[in-house]
């Protein structure tokens, strides 16, 4: 279990172990994890890997607004469906 040190109003967190809710994916890992389900993500470039990392932020089994096939993140496929 993660351990919190408050100092005043500052929350610090551990982020070598990320949890479910900040967890960033390369795009075959989401792929491959969220196959058939539709997803609303967002995305930041990780400079050192050098490649997009994305955030998972929902995740459905029916089309919703806003969602893309997790099997076409980073496609051109992305959000035409």
């Amino acid at each position: 279990m993660e351990q919190l040190h408050f100092t005043s109003d500052i929350q610090v967190i551990n982020l070598k172990k990320p949890n479910k809710k900040n967890m960033k994916l390369t795009q075959k890992q989401i792929a491959k994890k969220y196959k058939g389900r539709y997803i609303e993500v967002g995305q930041t470039y990780d400079y050192a890997e050098g490649c997009w990392m994305y955030e998972v932020r929902k995740s459905y089994k029916d089309i919703h607004e806003n969602t893309t096939l997790a099997e076409d993140l980073g496609t051109p496929m992305e959000y035409r469906r």
